[in-house]
């Protein structure tokens, strides 16, 4: 059995730029949702406990639960990037770094 590895470096650093692309997705989503929530309060859409009840579990729950999966997703992006380089240092770094 062979103990040779190999990386296709182009899947992985389409891999690194879908991981990104998907953290900044997060984010702008995350923001909406804030403004949906600052709506709800201000323009008083849902009025009394119904309001406050879904701007609180926008707030508290949904929010914080796409900020940690967006910093989920760019944190798996950069272990990919620094695993990416050690491969290249391995191989005598010839091959061009990603530039993400």
């Amino acid at each position: 059995m062979s103990d040779e590895r190999k990386m296709d470096y182009g899947q992985v650093e389409a891999m690194i730029d879908a991981l990104h692309q998907a953290s900044n997705k997060l984010h702008e989503v995350q923001q909406q949702i804030t403004a949906m929530a600052n709506k709800v309060q201000t323009d008083q859409i849902l009025a009394g406990a119904a309001g406050d009840s879904l701007t609180h579990g926008l707030n508290s729950a949904l929010s914080p639960a796409i900020q940690r999966l967006a910093e989920k997703l760019t944190e798996r992006a950069n272990f990919l990037a620094q695993e990416e380089q050690t491969w290249k240092a391995a191989i005598g770094g010839d091959v061009p770094s990603y530039q993400g």
